[in-house]
């Protein structure tokens, strides 16, 4: 089985590791859980800092006031609550 990094939750992380396809004892499967984790806070964590730096480019080159920009914070401080 072979799996791919991407946005999941917990409780998807769970199925795919308790899933009869998945081969392997519980050290394994600790360190599947583990990793998935890792690679979901990783892309989550790009994605916000993709966010905050075109924040940060608007204000600095377009002159946008931060009113401007708060979309984008939303939707930083959105996928800061899916990390795991």
């Amino acid at each position: 089985m072979t799996i791919t990094p991407a946005i999941r939750t917990e409780a998807e992380i769970d199925a795919l590791v308790f899933s009869p396809d998945f081969k392997g004892g519980h050290v394994r499967r600790n360190n599947a859980r583990r990793t998935m984790v890792a690679w979901n806070n990783e892309i989550l964590l790009e994605g916000m800092e993709r966010l905050k730096k075109e924040a940060h480019r608007r204000i600095k080159c377009e002159g946008a006031k931060i009113q401007d920009v708060r979309h984008l914070y939303a939707e930083a401080s959105a996928l800061e609550l899916q990390l795991l």
